[in-house]
């Protein structure tokens, strides 16, 4: 079985992102293109070489490519998320996207590590490093479609975030399907707004917000303190407000109802989904990251592939 290390237990969104309140090197990154004005202010500068943009595994010329948005957020990259653990054994995700082209894709704080030597990020600056997240997937995106890739969209937790920001953004008719693992349209205003004062809080059985006292992860939070702002300026959106499509029928979203990290959906979070025909796996029991276990890779990716 794959470590959590690996599929990024350790910098999952909640427990992670807020525990305290958390004190810019100069990069050699060119300035984003006049496509981007909206982030041209943003801290962290896209690079013009698309590939500095993520990192690849498998077979370049196979007609399907995944792209992964990992957890977090964290300035540590994590590029193995659907290979084969250490020691050979292939599972889940691994065995079934093995035959593709599978991409990990950059988030700005992977990109730019130098942001963990700023102090706390003002939710100005917060709200751009997100839209660069943004712009990174979907040049990354394009680039791909534009070799005539089939082209699924997967992110799991932080990444999550990211993909449904993405939907709310730039639409989902980029990438032929989408895949949003432990995320939330909706998130609780009371943790919202905790998360703004770098108060964290985690869901008891997945549904009653409480503040969390676990500090086993301090240490993270004060090497690199933008990850609370960070983490906290994507969970105050309201999604289902800003997503406008019509139909989300190419998503594919997975939660479980004991998550207590992320929580489980509320209502109204659900009926948005039904009424965009977004494809919804509810897993009633097993937690944050039980969507990468047993069975349900296969049920998942039966449902991509429809």
């Amino acid at each position: 079985m794959k470590s959590n290390t690996t599929i990024r237990l350790t910098f999952i969104l909640i427990t992670v992102a807020l525990f305290y309140a958390c004190s810019s090197d100069d990069n050699d990154m060119v300035a984003v293109s006049s496509e981007s004005n909206d982030i041209s202010e943003a801290i962290t500068k896209i690079p013009m070489d698309i590939n500095k943009l993520f990192e690849a595994k498998g077979n370049p010329n196979a007609k399907r490519v995944i792209i992964y948005e990992e957890g977090g957020p964290s300035d540590e990259f994590v590029s193995d998320t659907f290979e084969p653990s250490a020691d050979g054994d292939e599972f889940g995700f691994s065995t079934l996207f093995k035959d593709d082209y599978r991409v990990y894709v950059h988030q700005s704080l992977t990109l730019n590590s130098g942001l963990c030597k700023e102090e706390k990020l003002t939710k100005a600056q917060s709200d751009l490093e997100n839209k660069v997240s943004v712009e990174i997937l979907d040049r990354v995106i394009k680039h791909f479609k534009a070799q005539g890739k089939v082209v699924f969209v997967t992110g799991h937790s932080f990444g999550g975030f990211i993909l449904t920001k993405y939907l709310a953004e730039k639409g989902n008719t980029t990438a032929d399907k989408f895949l949003i693992m432990a995320s939330r349209l909706d998130m609780q205003m009371v943790v919202a707004e905790n998360y703004s004062n770098c108060k964290p809080y985690i869901f008891r059985n997945g549904t009653t917000p409480i503040p969390a006292t676990d500090s086993a992860l301090l240490e993270v939070l004060k090497r690199c303190p933008s990850v609370s702002s960070i983490a906290g300026s994507i969970v105050s959106e309201r999604f289902t407000n800003t997503i406008t499509v019509n139909t989300l029928s190419n998503v594919v979203y997975v939660y479980a109802k004991d998550d207590e990290q992320t929580g489980g959906l509320l209502q109204n979070e659900k009926d948005f989904l039904k009424n965009k025909n977004v494809n919804v796996i509810e897993i009633p029991k097993g937690g944050h990251s039980e969507m990468f276990f047993g069975s349900y890779p296969q049920r998942i990716y039966n449902e991509l592939i429809k």
